[in-house]
Order: structure tokens, then sequence, then C-alpha cells
């Protein structure tokens, strides 16, 4: 049976969209929540090291390697790995930590965040066969404090729509450039790092023909 992850996309549009969530973290600074608690990594949107978390360094003892549990990230000179000792760290890193590590984002966290809902809005207002409302739009909230009065509420609205209205807008032109009016294409967005990805796959119309036929469901 046809299975998405064998489409090939048609077109793809890759952009560093680290400035646009700088612009939104500066409009709704003072309604954001804190990023995630960690240690984070230059270039890296998540922390690489969470609390609560155990981490190993590798050690070179009597000519063996070994891995031994981190106690003090500070103390360490090799290499950082995960439980499933999965490097995430190299030792060059490790050995000039003021340049390379953090425990604030070096990318805007929550504005990345809230960018992926407002181009996930866009996308689903787009395209002809499938609507979420404001499925996505509602999200955002998760990323800022509670409000106390209804001052301080029409205050975080009046910010949200002037992110979705304006700090978004020239990034939304971009975007509908790529859809090019294919409202029937499928799309699938990603983001990493700084960089959101948005790839262009065929008509869903023929996807969703070809799936009813080899299911069966059609005959």
């Amino acid at each position: 049976m046809i299975d998405t992850k064998d489409l090939k996309p048609e077109a793809i549009f890759c952009m560093d969209i680290s400035e646009y969530a700088q612009q939104i973290e500066l409009v709704l600074h003072d309604f954001l929540l804190p990023p995630p608690a960690g240690i984070y990594v230059k270039n890296r949107l998540a922390p690489v090291i969470v609390p609560g978390a155990e981490y190993f360094t590798d050690v070179i003892e009597y000519g063996k390697l070994r891995y031994v549990p981190i106690k003090d990230i500070n103390e360490v000179k090799g290499g950082v790995y995960d439980v499933n000792f999965k490097l995430i760290i190299p030792s060059a890193l490790m050995k000039h930590p003021d340049r390379w590590l953090s425990n604030k984002p070096f990318i805007p966290h929550n504005g990345m965040k809230i960018l992926e809902l407002l181009v996930r809005n866009q996308l689903d207002t787009f395209v002809q066969y499938r609507r979420t409302g404001s499925y996505y739009l509602d999200k955002i909230y998760r990323y800022t404090k509670p409000t106390c009065s209804p001052e301080q509420q029409q205050k975080l609205e009046e910010a949200i729509d002037f992110v979705s209205t304006n700090v978004y807008d020239s990034l939304w032109n971009r975007i509908s450039e790529f859809f090019d009016g294919l409202c029937w294409n499928m799309y699938y967005i990603s983001i990493k790092d700084r960089t959101l990805t948005i790839e262009r796959h065929c008509d869903w119309r023929i996807y969703d023909w070809i799936r009813r036929m080899e299911s069966g469901e059609w005959k």
C-alpha cells in the first residue's frame, strides 16, 4: 500500500527563520513563559541536557575506554553522552563551554515554536482537503503566562494579533509564493534548529484515490 514516507517531494522550501522568532519574542516578551530548563548548545533549538536525566562522559582508565556518570558538568572534559550512549556534546565543545554552552537558548526557543504554529495555521487555511479552524493559533497560549485580569488578556491578544498580522506578514508572503496556488497538493512542515523546511508533494486527490484503490475501499 502507498505510504506517505515513500513520496518524493516535488519542491522544497528552506529558510532560516530565527530572526522572525527573535522579533516575536521581543513583541511578546512580557507574556512569554521561560524556555525549557537545561543546557543549550550553540545553533541547537532544544536543550541537550535537561534536569532529572542521567548523562555520561568518556574517560580512559588503564588504557580502556569507559563511560562514567556525570556528577558535575563543569568538570567534564570529554564528550557528553545520553543514557543510550549517543554523543550529544562533542569533547571539542566541552573544552570551550563559555563559547558553546549556555543555560539560556542561543536560538529564541518559544519564538520558533510560535512560528511553527503560525506556519501550520497558514497551511491549514490554504489547503482544500482539511480544515482545523483555530487549532494551531489556540496552541500559542501554551507558551504564554496565564493572565490574571481582563485587561492583561486583552493586551496579550492584541500582541498575538500584532505578531500574526505584522511580524509574520513577510514570511507569510514568502511561503505563499512557494505554495503557488497549489491548494490540493500535500505539504509537510518541519523545523530543525533555525531552519523551516516545507516539502510540497503530489496532489492529495491522486494520493487519496491510489490509497483507497490499494486498500480495497474502492474497486
